[in-house]
């Protein structure tokens, strides 16, 4: 990365073509950059703030729990899980898969948050570990398809808290 932008500075000042740049660039397998590249510490920032995110909704929803429509409720649950996986859905056919990671990742925790609340509201279950077998399999296809290493993780994570808690 150093390399490639050295050589654009080169470029920038005309000591050397953009042919010669790419050329140059070929022998260690890199390119110029095109302005779009973007750390690994960018995604990592954007994955955290996306979970802090996540987090915050859940906390207002659950302060204001008791206050709010059973109909409301699960209507606001079902959207707000679906629309930030249809904004991951976009973004990973435009091409940003790092964007689209954070939102997978927002939905994937929306998910598990809209399991737990959808069972509360009914009285659904009292064997908590079906709740995050679900949100586990439901974050596999995610996590898969769009090649998340933070959904991944989700998942692995919540596959041994499963475990842990059908072992116990």
């Amino acid at each position: 990365r150093d390399l490639a932008g050295e050589a654009q500075s080169w470029v920038d000042r005309g000591i050397i073509t953009e042919e010669q740049g790419q050329e140059i660039l070929g022998l260690y397998g890199a390119t110029l950059p095109t302005g779009k590249e973007r750390s690994i510490g960018y995604y990592v920032l954007l994955s955290l703030s996306a979970l802090m995110v996540g987090l915050a909704i859940i906390l207002i929803v659950s302060a204001n729990w008791d206050n709010i429509p059973r109909g409301v409720r699960m209507f606001g649950l079902i959207a707000t899980t679906a629309t930030a996986n249809l904004i991951g859905l976009r973004m990973f056919k435009t091409g940003d898969r790092g964007g689209a990671a954070v939102a997978f990742f927002l939905g994937s925790i929306l998910y598990g948050a809209s399991i737990m609340l959808i069972a509360q509201i009914y009285h659904l279950g009292e064997h908590f570990p079906d709740g995050v077998y679900w949100w586990a399999l439901g974050v596999l296809p995610i996590a898969v398809l769009a090649e998340s290493y933070v959904c991944i993780a989700l998942f692995t994570l919540l596959a041994f808290i499963w475990a842990a808690s059908e072992a116990s």
